[in-house]
């Protein structure tokens, strides 16, 4: 017959056991080195950046983030934020254009109550230049300027906007068109077009989320939630409850120039009708 074990010295045993394999592990884990990591000033990151294709030009751009006063349309005046360059600010930021294998150098300088930052959608760029705070950057802070500075690996069309909070759906965007030197299309013209969707009513875009009940983190769920949200307003939850809708608009252009379309709008799908689209399989999507 097995002799009777002791509960108290039974327990007492396993806890020892564990404490030794608890012991040990901690002991091999302080002969083991740390996990290395490579940061943007390391030599890893400027011996990949020597090997991208380059022009040799320097594209360079500056952009002030600021409140203003825009005119939609007539009789229709918001109070938003913008990025703008020479010109005064307007619903779009301004487009800014280069050819694959530039180095692209942005100044953007914050005019804000609050940080911000400026994300470049779909490049293949270094991560530190990617400017989607508190991930790869930190925020620009109201009063600083950020030198974005990379190289232009690939052609296409792209746009920037901001990635923090919901600045984006404040016209904090613009169309960023990098160039095929070695282009042969024979296009007379480069048309631009942007599709945005816009709160003329008295709801802000903050109203907006809430009604929709989306959480208030920053833009692309990246970045760092704000202040508390607030909570949806009776107008902001008719906007969101009205469905689809059409809106009709016509362009006349030469046959032989493509238009580059780009949507930037917060919860709306666009479908051209009438027009033969394609996605540009040079353009990135991030």
């Amino acid at each position: 017959m097995t002799p009777g074990v002791d509960r108290r010295r039974l327990l007492g045993a396993a806890g020892a056991m564990a404490f030794g394999a608890f012991a040990a592990a901690a002991l091999r884990s302080c002969g083991e080195p740390s996990p290395s990591y490579i940061h943007a000033t390391d030599p890893e990151i400027a011996q990949t950046e020597q090997k991208r294709r380059r022009s040799g030009r320097t594209v360079r751009h500056r952009l002030v983030a600021e409140e203003g006063m825009l005119s939609l349309e007539p009789g229709k005046y918001v109070s938003t934020w913008g990025v703008r360059e020479d010109a005064a600010l307007a619903a779009l930021g301004p487009t800014l254009r280069a050819s694959r294998g530039d180095r692209l150098v942005v100044d953007v300088d914050n005019r804000l109550p609050e940080a911000t930052s400026m994300h470049w959608h779909g490049l293949r760029i270094r991560n530190d230049m990617d400017g989607a705070p508190p991930d790869t950057q930190a925020p620009i802070s109201t009063g600083e300027r950020f030198a974005y500075d990379f190289v232009l690996p690939d052609h296409g069309t792209y746009w920037y906007h901001s990635h923090s909070g919901l600045q984006a759906d404040r016209s904090m965007f613009g169309a960023l068109i990098v160039e095929d030197p070695d282009d042969t299309s024979g296009a007379d013209l480069d048309l631009v077009l942007v599709i945005d969707d816009w709160l003329l009513e008295s709801a802000s875009p903050e109203e907006v989320l809430s009604a929709l009940g989306a959480d208030h983190q920053g833009g692309h769920d990246h970045g760092s939630p704000g202040s508390a949200p607030p909570a949806a307003s009776e107008e902001a939850i008719r906007l969101v409850s009205q469905g689809r809708g059409t809106r009709r608009c016509s362009a006349d252009r030469p046959s032989t120039s493509p238009i580059r379309c780009i949507s930037s709008t917060a919860a709306r799908r666009q479908t051209p009708q009438g027009w033969r689209c394609h996605r540009d399989p040079a353009s990135g999507s991030g």
